[in-house]
């Protein structure tokens, strides 16, 4: 039941986000820095949707477990644009961030916005390409492992714990100079 409801919230998600990407590309009006990044970022979470939404459609089928290889697989699209997702979110943060921090000097990159949004979408991918690697090689650990297939079958509590020790320092430093620069604004 619980999978059900939460399958239908994914695909109002699918839509909106569909949404939002078209108007995007339709509109030249927004065809500027920040509505295309929020638009690429809303392109990488649709499969991220399907990715959640897959459990439930995966019991309709009739399956209950799966290898831990064969989810893999099958959730590898989602799991590249979760990546992508979350690198997106940063890109999108740091842009917001250089836009409060140096107003002035951000409005004189008229053309080098292009090439600090293709940076940004180029580490997004480099991300990407790395998290997936280190899944790859967690999921080689115990292939056959029988698993419901959603995402948190893939981050196994290893590699979770080790990733959460790495990130706690950066994310909490980055919080303090949001703060500070957030006061400094005031």
């Amino acid at each position: 039941m619980t999978n059900g409801i939460i399958s239908f919230f994914c695909f109002v998600g699918i839509f909106l986000n569909a949404s939002l990407v078209y108007v995007t590309t339709k509109t030249t009006k927004l065809h500027t820095h920040c509505p295309l990044l929020l638009a690429f970022h809303s392109l990488t979470v649709i499969p991220v949707l399907v990715g959640i939404s897959f459990k439930f459609l995966l019991l309709l089928s009739g399956f209950d477990f799966v290898p831990l290889l064969r989810c893999y697989h099958f959730l590898l699209v989602g799991l590249i644009c979760a990546g992508l997702c979350t690198a997106a979110q940063l890109a999108i943060g740091y842009d917001r961030l250089l836009s409060v921090l140096v107003p002035t000097w951000y409005k004189q990159m008229n053309g080098s916005k292009r090439s600090l949004l293709c940076i940004m979408i180029t580490l997004c991918f480099v991300r990407t390409a790395y998290l997936n690697v280190n899944y790859f090689f967690a999921v080689s650990l115990k292939p056959k492992k029988l698993v419901m297939c959603c995402f948190d079958d893939i981050v196994l509590p290893e590699i979770s714990r080790r990733t959460t020790k790495k990130l706690v320092k950066p994310l909490t430093s980055i919080m303090c100079i949001t703060f500070f620069c957030y006061i400094q604004a005031k």
